[in-house]
């Protein structure tokens, strides 16, 4: 989920930046206790922190669509919000499209939520 990979990100900046005091102890600490408690996804985010720690695999990545632009064009067609939609649209064009689409989206996070999972297909809502 966004969630899960907003903690992921915000762990991994600080056991990286080496931000908190025994943030990395702590971490290895968290991933035992993970594998130890073993409930459904105990094990697949123990993984992601190893991978964050840079003491396990790199967790598999969403395969992006073939055609990513066309993806966020049918995104921006189905929101319901015509002045944000002329925004993303503006953003799309170009070289650095994604980019600067990823960011304005950001300003919105419920709407970046709802394009995660548009992309993934779980929300029921992307066209094919």
């Amino acid at each position: 989920t966004v969630d899960e990979r907003e903690a992921l990100t915000h762990l991994r900046s600080i056991v990286v930046r080496g931000g908190a005091d025994g943030s990395a102890d702590l971490t290895h600490a968290c991933v035992a206790a993970l594998r130890e408690r073993g409930w459904a996804g105990d094990g697949e985010l123990a993984e992601a922190l190893d991978a964050v720690l840079g003491s396990g695999p790199t967790p598999m990545l969403l395969p992006l669509p073939v055609d990513l632009e066309e993806h966020m064009e049918g995104f921006i067609d189905d929101l319901d919000d015509p002045q944000f939609a002329g925004l993303l649209a503006r953003a799309i064009s170009g070289r650095g499209a994604f980019r600067r689409f990823k960011d304005t989206l950001a300003e919105r996070p419920d709407l970046m939520t709802r394009w995660c999972d548009w992309v993934t297909g779980s929300s029921g809502t992307k066209r094919t």
